[in-house]
């Protein structure tokens, strides 16, 4: 997220290089005056589109559709969050 610039750029990076960028507003959760609370992110990472809940909502304009050869292993970077926890289901 950038908060202060109002926008979440979303991309993702392939052997080939950055795929497209895309920017969405900063959803109310990741707004500054909700950032000394925390949030759960839920990713869906189906085979031709990823899709993002935040603290269970849906966010619609975080669609984000996959380009490219997703054959290696996803790695997953989280920048200036504390304590992050991450897990994974499978489904």
């Amino acid at each position: 997220p950038r908060p202060r610039g109002g926008s979440v750029a979303m991309n993702h990076c392939l052997n080939t290089g950055w795929g497209p960028q895309k920017d969405v507003l900063v959803p109310k959760a990741w707004k500054l005056a909700n950032s000394a609370k925390p949030f759960v992110l839920e990713m869906e990472l189906g085979s031709n589109a990823w899709s993002m809940r935040l603290n269970g909502e849906l966010q619609a304009d975080m669609a984000y559709e996959r380009k490219g050869d997703f054959s290696r292993p996803l790695v997953l970077q989280l920048y200036d969050v504390t304590n992050p926890r991450v897990s994974l289901k499978i489904v």
